[in-house]
C-alpha cells in the first residue's frame, strides 16, 4: 500500500463528530455527540492551500478545542470567510486547474513509519509526564511507594525498587471490568513460571482494594492469581499514560523496551526481551497517537494553512480509531481514521454507520469482502489490520461544511483507489421466511429469541440476504447455545426448528456498489 497525498484545493473527509477508539480485542466506551444529516451540496472552493513551516509549528503546538467551541468563535469565522471570499475570486483562478488531479507520493509503508516510536507520539512526551519506547527510566519512577494486595488479599506497602534488578519488569494495567485482561492474567502467571525470577510481572489497576476483593468473590482467575497487585494506581499510570485497557509496558536495562496491548502477552515477545533483542511487532500502543497527523509539510515554502488529504497504510502505533480535533487559531479541522476498514471509509463518506456484508456488491474490481472488511471468521483481527487497514486524514478550514466534507472524502477515495461506490436501491436474490414447519422450542430458561438467530445469519459474509417481512420471528425461539460459530446451513436448520420455512425469492433493498475505474486499483 503506498503512501498517497492530495494537495489539491478541496476534497477533504469528514467525519462525524465523535471518536470511536477500540482495541484490537475487545470493544470500548465510545463518545457519540450527534450524526448528521445534512444535504450534499455541489463542491465549491476553499481557501488558499498554499503551507510554511511556521503553520505547522503553529498547528502542532497549539491547543485543540472542540468543534462546539470553534464554532462559537465568530470573530475567526468571519476572518476566514473573508479570507476564502478574495481568494476565491482572484487566487482560486490557479489553484482550480490543480483541483483536476492529486499528486501522489509513493513511499513504502515502512519508510512512512520510519521513524521511531518516541517521536511519533504526542501526549505521551516527558512535558505530560509520560515515557514512551527508548525513553529512560528517572530515578523518581524507581521511588514510588506501590499500595499492593498479596495473593492472601493482605495489604501491604513496596517500594518500586525492589524490581529496579528485574531482568525484565512487565506492568500490566488492567480493570475488573476489561475482560481480555483478566483473561491474559492466567497467561502471564504462567510465562512467570516459566522465566522464574528473571521476570516480574505487576498487575496494575487504579480500582480499590474492596473493588478487587469483591470482584475476585466472583471470579476464580483474580481469585487465585499470584501475581502482585498494585492497588489504587496513580503514579504508575502518570509515567506510562495511557486512555484504553489493556496496556503493557515492558522496561529492561533501565529503558522502556515496548508498550501495547493484550497482543503483547506471548511467548516469543517475552523470549526475545529476555534474550535482549528488540522485539519485532506490528503493533504498538500509543492512546495518545491521534494527536500526532500522519504528515508533516514543512518542507513546503508558502504562507497560510495547510490544507490537505492523505491515504496510507496500517499505521503501527495506534488502534483503530477515528475523530476529529479543531484548532481555532489557525482557522482548521483535522479529521482523522487510523487503521480503519475500507468499508468503514466508505460508509462515513456516504453518511451511513453501517450494511451488512451481504449487501455489498462488487463490480469489474479486484476488492473482495475479505479486503475491505474484516469479520471473525477471518482469524486473529490484528494480522487482518497489518495486511488491509487503511489510515485517511483531512486538513480543511474551521467552518468547512460537513456535508461538503463528506463529500470531498468520496471523492478523494474514489481518486486515490480508482474505484466508484454508491448506495443504490436493487433487485437481488434473498431468502424469505414463510410460517410453516413444526415449532420445536418454546420460552424458557434454556431458550432465546429466534432474531438472534436471524441477525447472526445477516451478519455472515457469504450468505444471501434473510429477509423477514411479516415479523415472523417474534414470539419463536431457539434453544440457548452460541451461534457465532454455527454455519448458514445449521442457521437456517434452527429456523426450521422454530417452525419456519425459508423460500428463495428477490426484493429490492439498498445494497453498495463498488466498481473498478478504467485507470485501475491499488
Amino acid at each position: 500500500m503506498k503512501t498517497m497525498f492530495n494537495l489539491s484545493p478541496g476534497r477533504c473527509p469528514a467525519v462525524p463528530l465523535w471518536r470511536r477508539s477500540a482495541g484490537l480485542g475487545e470493544l470500548l466506551p465510545s463518545s457519540c455527540e450527534r450524526y448528521f444529516a445534512l444535504p450534499r451540496p455541489r463542491y465549491k472552493p476553499l481557501v488558499d492551500h498554499r503551507v510554511n513551516e511556521s503553520a505547522r509549528t503553529a498547528l502542532l503546538s497549539s491547543p485543540s478545542y472542540s468543534v462546539a467551541r470553534a464554532h462559537q468563535e465568530s470573530a475567526q469565522t468571519e476572518r476566514n470567510t473573508k479570507r476564502r471570499d478574495a481568494l476565491n475570486s482572484g487566487v482560486h483562478r490557479f489553484f482550480l486547474p490543480m483541483g483536476l488531479f492529486f499528486v501522489v507520493l509513493f513511499s513504502s509503508l515502512s519508510a512512512a513509519f520510519a521513524q521511531e516510536p518516541r517521536d511519533r507520539g504526542a501526549d505521551g512526551s516527558r512535558d505530560n509526564g509520560g515515557l514512551r519506547i527508548g525513553d529512560e527510566i528517572p530515578e523518581e519512577f524507581w521511588n514510588l511507594s506501590l499500595t499492593m494486595l498479596d495473593p492472601g488479599q493482605k495489604l501491604t506497602t513496596r517500594s518500586m525498587r525492589d524490581y529496579a534488578e528485574s531482568e525484565l519488569l512487565v506492568l500490566d494495567f488492567w480493570s475488573t471490568w476489561c475482560g481480555s485482561c483478566i483473561s491474559s492474567m492466567k497467561h502471564g502467571e504462567a510465562l512467570r513460571n516459566t522465566y522464574g525470577d528473571r521476570l516480574s510481572l505487576l498487575l496494575v489497576t487504579t480500582q480499590t482494594a474492596n473493588e478487587v476483593v469483591s470482584f475476585s468473590q466472583k471470579n476464580d482467575i483474580v481469585a487465585n492469581t499470584s501475581l502482585p497487585l498494585v492497588i489504587n494506581d496513580a503514579a504508575l499510570r502518570m509515567f506510562f499514560r495511557h486512555k484504553t485497557l489493556p496496556h503493557m509496558v515492558f522496561i529492561r536495562n533501565n529503558k522502556v523496551l515496548h508498550i501495547g496491548g493484550s497482543e503483547s502477552m506471548n511467548d516469543a515477545l517475552f523470549g526475545t526481551a529476555l534474550r535482549g533483542g528488540k522485539p519485532q511487532v506490528n503493533y504498538y500502543k500509543d492512546d495518545f497517537a491521534f494527536n500526532k497527523p500522519l504528515i508533516g509539510l514543512g518542507n513546503i515554502a508558502a504562507n497560510g494553512p495547510k490544507l490537505y488529504n492523505v491515504l496510507s497504510g496500517y499505521r503501527q502505533d495506534s488502534a483503530p480509531v477515528e475523530g476529529l480535533l479543531a484548532d481555532s487559531a489557525l482557522g482548521t479541522k483535522r479529521v482523522y481514521y487510523y487503521n480503519q476498514p475500507l468499508l468503514t471509509l466508505m460508509l462515513r463518506a456516504l453518511q451511513k454507520d453501517a450494511i451488512p456484508l451481504n449487501r455489498v456488491v462488487f463490480e469489474n474490481t479486484a476488492y473482495t469482502l475479505e479486503s475491505i472488511n474484516y469479520h471473525t471468521r477471518m482469524g486473529d483481527k490484528l494480522p487482518w489490520l497489518v495486511k488491509h487497514s487503511l489510515c485517511y486524514e483531512s486538513v480543511a478550514p474551521l467552518d468547512a461544511n460537513d456535508s461538503l466534507l463528506r463529500e470531498n472524502m468520496a471523492d478523494a477515495l474514489e481518486r486515490m483507489l480508482g474505484i466508484r461506490f454508491t448506495l443504490e436501491d436493487r433487485r437481488v436474490k434473498v431468502l424469505r421466511l414463510q410460517s410453516g414447519g413444526t415449532l420445536a422450542t418454546s420460552a424458557g430458561e434454556e431458550s432465546r429469541p429466534l432474531f438472534h438467530v436471524f441477525d447472526t445469519y445477516n451478519r455472515l459474509p457469504s450468505s444471501l440476504p434473510l429477509i423477514d417481512p411479516d415479523s415472523l420471528t417474534n414470539g419463536r425461539y431457539y434453544p440457548r447455545q452460541d451461534t457465532a460459530k454455527l454455519t448458514t446451513e445449521q442457521l437456517l436448520t434452527l429456523i426450521k426448528e422454530a417452525g419456519l420455512r425459508v423460500v428463495p425469492d428477490q426484493a429490492v433493498m439498498p445494497v453498495l456498489v463498488i466498481k473498478g475505474r478504467n485507470y485501475g486499483t491499488l
